[in-house]
Formats: C-alpha cells, sequence, structure tokens
C-alpha cells in the first residue's frame, strides 16, 4: 500500500519486523555507486526488538535480505555498501553481509559488558565502527582487522 504527499510517499513494507522497530538506516554515501551491490538511496535497513536486520528495497517494496539475531537489536548502520554492523542488548557487534542474504560474518560478542545502544560508521576513515555501550563506554572497531581499536570510559558523576 502506497499513498503520495507531494515529495513524500507512504509504503507500507512487506514483511515487517515481530517487535518494535529500533533504528532504520539509509546508507550514508546513498547515491554513490560503488560496484559492490551498488547500494542505492531506495534501500533501507531496519533493525528491531525481534532481533532481526532487515534490507529492503523502498522501490519495489520487497525484502532482500534479512538476518536473525538471538538478542533484541538496538541499532544498525551501513559498513559498506553490502554490508551492516548491528548493535545488540547484548553487547555484541554483529556484522551481516546483504550480498550473501543477510549471513552473519562477524561477530564480536561481550564488545560492550551492557547493551551496545548504537554504531555508527566513522566517516573519516571507512573501515572504522563507532559504537556507545550502557556500560559508558565508546568503541572503535575495524572492520578490516575485527578488532577493537580503541576506546573511552565515561567519568561517572
Amino acid at each position: 500500500m502506497s499513498s503520495s504527499a507531494g515529495f513524500c510517499t507512504t509504503t507500507t513494507l512487506v514483511s515487517p519486523p515481530l517487535d518494535a522497530i529500533s533504528r532504520v538506516r539509509f546508507p550514508v554515501q546513498a547515491t554513490r555507486s560503488y560496484g559492490v551491490g551498488n547500494i542505492q538511496a531506495h534501500l533501507l535497513a531496519v533493525s528491531s526488538w525481534d532481533g532481526s536486520c532487515r534490507l529492503y528495497d523502498t522501490n519495489r517494496n520487497s525484502l532482500l535480505a534479512t538476518r536473525k539475531d538471538h538478542h533484541p537489536l538496538l541499532d544498525v548502520t551501513f559498513s559498506d555498501p553490502s554490508q551492516a554492523v548491528c548493535a545488540t542488548l547484548g553487547g555484541a557487534l554483529v556484522l551481516v553481509d546483504f550480498n550473501q542474504g543477510g549471513k552473519e560474518v562477524n561477530r564480536v560478542d561481550k564488545f560492550h559488558s551492557l547493551p551496545a545502544s548504537c554504531v555508527e560508521k566513522c566517516l573519516l576513515d571507512q573501515d572504522l565502527v563507532v559504537s556507545g555501550g550502557w556500560d559508558r563506554t565508546v568503541r572503535l572497531w575495524d572492520t578490516r582487522t575485527r578488532e577493537e581499536s580503541a576506546s573511552c570510559t565515561a567519568a561517572k558523576g
């Protein structure tokens, strides 16, 4: 179902998550062609409390890929044109490859000692992802080496 009001179109997505949506995200450089997966502005990543990370094509109103985690997902960000990183209630960061149907290609359990509440691609270094957690830490994850590259903890008070 779709309706339009000026420049804005409303679409009811097929196969929506079964619980609350925690984040919706378009690729940062949505209109640039990368050659790998060719991510465009019409693609939308959705994370949810049901543990799913979904990739939608909003032009075709179709679900392209889905990944189900055993923890609720609190955030999602594109790490490159065909992959996304999800932050989980269990404190993990999960790298999902949409070109492989949503396959988990890497996971760092207990990256945060409490829930990982937010994740963002670092615009200064395309291989770094920044996450924040309920443990009061900000951590940098290098997606090439799959390791933490830096962290800092907020002071109490």
